[in-house]
């Protein structure tokens, strides 16, 4: 989700863990960091660790609908105004493409929840297909693979084998937009799946007025400093190298009271947003070279006034559209612009 089009523009296209067995739940050792010339951290930076990180909780509700096994039925995203984050969506215009997965796990929630946390083995998901439409809708027979080989879907379809995932994508393939749980039944006549706004949701639950408050220095350019993350804000395993997006925004206080609006459009509530790309596995960043997000001139002062003050850390390749990190944002005793 790559150029801050909303926040990070993070997509929600899983990216599935490979394993060459089958164990649903592994334990995972964090690698050490070591990126050539970026290790250890820097003079005078805020240094960014793991309690420094806001704790958030979220999950992934989506409607089952029962239609009929072993045809071929139509599936229709046409009617759909808003994505699963309830940001709005023009389906013609914005999702001109669809994958359906097949699982071999039998319980919807435990692929949803390996979902939202990216904890699936490649071993759960034996088929992956996709459908291109300008309609915004297509047959089960219109599925192929990514290759463009065909396949019978419509054969597979049938009662009590696993779970099917449809996601509709953005043209790009980049963002999951929608989701919707199709359960086949023999005795079902229903040859039409509709996907509605209410068919799938993400929710979040995280205090942000209670968030840690990380403390910037003027002598060292505001530098921050992330190299020592291990934990990302769902309390999964972060490799700090793998962050790529940060930004810093000024919202209004009565903002904190929606998570969700603030952690998924953060360009639509901020009353400053500034941004950057972080190139080459950096772990550390000068904030005074942050780009304004709509003229791109830098010039961040910092963080002045009454007004909240959020720094968070993105990541383009992390399988969610949450950042990896937020805190609050504010100067060390004594670094005010009054008091340099």
């Amino acid at each position: 989700m790559r150029s801050f089009p909303l926040f990070f523009s993070l997509p929600l296209a899983f990216a599935l863990p490979l394993a060459f067995g089958c164990v649903v739940e592994a334990e995972r050792v964090a690698e050490p960091h070591s990126s050539g010339a970026d290790t250890g951290t820097v003079e005078n930076a805020a240094v960014l660790r793991d309690e420094d990180n806001g704790a958030v909780e979220a999950s992934l509700e989506v409607e089952e609908l029962e239609v009929a096994a072993g045809v071929d039925v139509l599936l229709d995203w046409s009617g759909l105004h808003e994505d699963l984050w309830g940001r709005p969506l023009a389906p013609l215009e914005d999702a001109q493409r669809a994958s359906l997965y097949h699982f071999v796990l039998d319980d919807p929630t435990e692929i949803l929840e390996g979902l939202v946390h990216d904890s699936l083995p490649q071993c759960v998901l034996d088929l992956h297909v996709r459908c291109q439409s300008k309609t915004a809708s297509c047959l089960l027979s219109e599925f192929t693979f990514y290759s463009g080989h065909s396949v019978d879907v419509v054969e597979q379809f049938q009662e009590a084998d696993g779970t099917w995932l449809l996601a509709v994508e953005s043209n790009d393939g980049a963002e999951e937009l929608a989701f919707l749980v199709l359960v086949p039944v023999d005795s079902s006549t229903v040859g039409l799946a509709e996907l509605t706004d209410g068919s799938s949701a993400q929710h979040l639950d995280v205090d942000l007025e209670q968030l840690p408050v990380v403390e910037v220095r003027r002598d060292g350019a505001m530098m921050v400093d992330w190299s020592e993350l291990r934990t990302d804000l769902l309390g999964d395993e972060l490799d700090p190298r793998v962050v790529d997006r940060l930004a810093v925004a000024r919202v209004p206080h009565d903002a904190l009271d929606d998570p969700e609006r603030v952690m998924t459009q953060l360009r639509a509530v901020a009353l400053e947003l500034w941004l950057a790309e972080i190139p080459n596995s950096a772990s550390s960043f000068p904030l005074v070279e942050l780009q304004e997000s709509n003229t791109g001139e830098q010039g961040f002062a910092g963080p002045e006034g009454q007004d909240p003050w959020l720094l968070l850390l993105g990541c383009s390749s992390c399988g969610d559209p949450l950042p990896r990190f937020v805190s609050k944002l504010a100067w060390a005793e004594g670094q005010s612009a009054q008091e340099p």
